[in-house]
Formats: structure tokens, sequence, C-alpha cells
């Protein structure tokens, strides 16, 4: 697998590009992977359990286009709401 490979969604839509592998190389684990829309779009991660195959082409995933934007502002979310200095982001 390589980076920028195709990731697409079970109902066809092209989701992004892969930009980085999740788990423990050094362990040889694999736990799935992480992909953007584009360039500078934030990272969805995907788990190895919801990838349906991988090939020359690309990488097929269990989820829907619909499916993967909202797992998107999930994600986006929670990393929003990590600490800054301490506080929440969302604290007044």
């Amino acid at each position: 697998m390589t980076r920028g490979m195709p990731v697409w969604s079970c109902d066809g839509v092209r989701l992004g590009g892969v930009s980085r592998l999740l788990g423990d190389p050094n362990r040889d684990i694999f736990g799935g992977i992480a992909f953007r829309r584009h360039m500078l779009a934030p990272e969805c991660e995907v788990d190895s359990g919801e990838i349906e195959r991988i090939t020359s082409g690309g990488v097929l995933v269990r989820l829907s286009a619909a499916a993967a934007v909202a797992r998107l502002r999930m994600q986006t979310e929670r990393q929003n709401r990590r600490p800054r200095r301490g506080r929440w982001l969302d604290e007044e």
C-alpha cells in the first residue's frame, strides 16, 4: 500500500487517498488506514475490520460515503475537544 492510493466507499464513491497506515510495523500489526480527501483536509481513520479489500487499484472500505463523512465529522470534533494549555476548547 502506498501513500495517495485511492480509498473507495462501498457505494463506489472515491473518498480520498491513503495518508498513513495505522498499527505497529515493528510488531507486524496492521490496524487500518487514515485517508484524506485532499492534502489539506483532516484525516479520517478506518479500522482494519472496516476494510473490505486492498488491491493495486485502491482500498475498498465497508463504509458508505455518507458514513465516512459522518465519521470524519465525529473524529474532527473529538480532535478539537482535546485540551490545549490545560483547558478544553469549549470551556469559557
